[in-house]
């Protein structure tokens, strides 16, 4: 895995991050959020950079060790799914009723054991939760 000449490595570090969120601490870096890569831009860095080198795409888990790979490279301090934001499946209290509610014990979570088991020292899963930052960053000011 090579790294262009001009970029450092940035080592990700939640717990900085966290400290400037809750205006704890004032930030000595940029920390990086990634909120969204197009599938076209991740398999284009991955090739570029050799990101891919020694993974199995047979793997179950070959994206999400994909993209810890990609993110890190990019010195990110966390990532984000995208989600649609403007228009869902409860639009009223009937659809509320008429939802299929799912139950935990039928909720895959092996994505989210993974990154548990895998995730790099001090780097922050954001999988579709940063909404909650971006609503209080507004209770911030």
């Amino acid at each position: 895995m090579s790294r262009p000449a001009l970029a450092p490595a940035a080592q990700p570090d939640v717990g900085a991050l966290l400290g400037v969120i809750r205006r704890q601490r004032p930030p000595g870096r940029v920390h990086n959020l990634e909120l969204f890569l197009d599938p076209e831009v991740k398999d284009a860095l991955a090739a570029r950079f050799g990101l891919e080198e020694g993974l199995d795409r047979a793997d179950r888990h070959f994206a999400l060790r994909r993209d810890v790979r990609l993110h890190a490279f990019l010195g990110y301090d966390g990532q984000r799914n995208w989600s649609e934001e403007h228009a869902g499946p409860i639009r009223g209290w009937q659809d509320f009723e008429a939802y299929p509610w799912p139950r935990v014990r039928d909720i895959d979570l092996s994505p989210l054991e993974w990154l548990e088991k895998n995730l790099p020292e001090n780097y922050l899963p954001l999988e579709n939760c940063l909404a909650m930052l971006e609503e209080g960053r507004r209770y911030l000011a």
